[in-house]
């Protein structure tokens, strides 16, 4: 039995998204980004699900949060990216 955590994105028509792990380390820690999210408040589920034999098999604990997205490419320059805010 293993235990994941995985995330996701509420998209505007009410569906999930999920984000893979890397990504969502790389928007906290500001070396990775999401263009389609620029600038936007997101909200975001993270789901803890227990797997047997490779599958998920329960969900063990939701939590959800809103994410502040920022990637301005102004002049071309990144001014700021990543995770700017969370709640």
């Amino acid at each position: 039995m293993a235990i994941t955590s995985r995330l996701y994105v509420f998209e505007e028509d009410g569906s999930l998204k999920r984000i893979a792990r890397r990504v969502a380390d790389g928007l906290v820690f500001g070396y990775d980004a999401v263009p389609e999210y620029a600038g936007t408040r997101q909200r975001v589920a993270n789901v803890v699900i227990e797997n047997e034999d490779g599958k998920p098999a329960r969900i063990l604990d939701v939590t959800g949060s809103y994410w502040e997205l920022c990637w301005m490419l102004g002049d071309g320059a990144v001014r700021r990216r990543g995770l700017t805010g969370a709640r």
